[in-house]
């Protein structure tokens, strides 16, 4: 009977652990979803088991963080991500201890090809090791791995990160999200609202955004949550914003559809001091059409008319958005440029597409 209760007891204590452990793995899956690179398919789901050798594969790594950087010597971007992402790993070792960072040379062609990868590592002494071959290739397929590509794989084999393509941004981004994988759950503040919005006011946005998270939604956190999406995610912002939209204008919720507006007029604004990387421009342009939108719509309500920081704010995004396009017209410009000196076009085309830089 005693064995009994002992086995019962230690049977409900796995259950209550394991019930836990599916919890936290669901708040990690709505947190890394906006918040670490692209988003897309594979962030929440196990990462395909890989063999590269003896030491670096599935079972020996377990309960390891991963980083896996697919690159290639014919990539630029490539060349440029991993670079960074070794200074960055070197600089800051005692953060990222216990972090088994891959370089894996994905799809570099043949055999020659492959021993210049590996003489061009030997050469830079990058911190971590670098993987080639069939295996290589192998599990950058089953990934779908593009070049560059870097996926973050946490302790419990689950892909928390998925980046395609470089930017002046990705390393930084990777490697915080590397930290925040093992800092996060650890965070010691109880789970509130109050102190979500002090981390707000501090700029901690992505600490403020895991406890939000963590919070049931209500109409006191939604404004919170847009805030901390419009600083780490504008893909994940814009999606979250048609949502509030929709919702303010069923309600009649006019204030705070001009508190929305005003939001995005400051992170628009912050947005235009950046330069312009081209992958960006469809959540970008998103909110500016969303942010407009409301302010039109608003201009006739008393609640936002005599409030003079409406006005001001209305005039900031207009004139955002005109630098915005503004900075299109000379990236697109560019872009045809090359494209006229690719093609061979003449003389004088060349030089009514360089006038027209020089307006621009």
């Amino acid at each position: 009977m005693q064995m009994k209760k002992v086995f019962t007891t230690i049977l409900f204590l796995c259950i209550m652990i394991h019930m836990e452990a599916q919890e936290d793995a669901h708040i990690l899956d709505k947190y890394f979803g906006p918040t670490a690179g692209d988003g897309g398919t594979l962030i929440g789901k196990p990462m395909p088991e890989f063999y590269f050798n003896d030491t670096l594969n599935s079972n020996a790594l377990q309960g390891k963080f991963i980083v896996l950087d697919f690159w290639a010597t014919w990539c630029p971007g490539c060349v440029l991500l991993t670079h960074e992402l070794n200074t960055l790993f070197t600089a800051s070792s005692d953060v990222y201890c216990g972090v088994q960072l891959i370089g894996v040379d994905y799809l570099e062609g043949n055999v020659k090809n492959r021993e210049k990868a590996n003489v061009y590592w030997q050469n830079k002494k990058y911190c971590f090791p670098m993987v080639d071959g069939p295996r290589a290739d192998s599990c950058g397929i089953s990934v779908q791995a593009s070049h560059p590509s870097v996926l973050v794989v946490d302790d419990r084999g689950i892909i928390r990160g998925h980046w395609s393509g470089w930017t002046p941004f990705t390393a930084t981004s990777i490697m915080a999200t590397v930290s925040r994988l093992s800092i996060l759950p650890n965070l010691k503040q109880e789970v509130t609202l109050e102190n979500a919005c002090k981390f707000i006011e501090q700029r901690d946005w992505v600490s403020a955004l895991y406890f939000l998270e963590l919070l049931p939604e209500t109409e006191a956190s939604m404004l919170p949550r847009l805030e901390c999406l419009l600083h780490v995610s504008k893909r994940h912002a814009l999606q979250y914003t048609q949502i509030l939209e929709k919702r303010f204008i069923e309600n009649k919720q006019f204030t705070a559809l001009c508190e929305m507006a005003k939001m995005i007029t400051d992170s628009q604004v912050q947005q235009n001091m950046i330069p312009i990387v081209s992958r960006t421009q469809l959540p970008n342009e998103g909110l500016f059409q969303v942010g407009l939108r409301i302010y039109q719509m608003l201009e006739n309500q008393k609640e936002c008319t005599k409030d003079y920081v409406f006005w001001e704010k209305y005039a900031d995004l207009l004139d955002s958005y005109s630098n915005h396009k503004k900075q299109l017209s000379i990236l697109f410009i560019q872009k045809s440029l090359y494209q006229a000196q690719s093609s061979g076009v003449d003389k004088a085309t060349l030089d009514r597409i360089k006038q027209k830089q020089e307006k621009y």
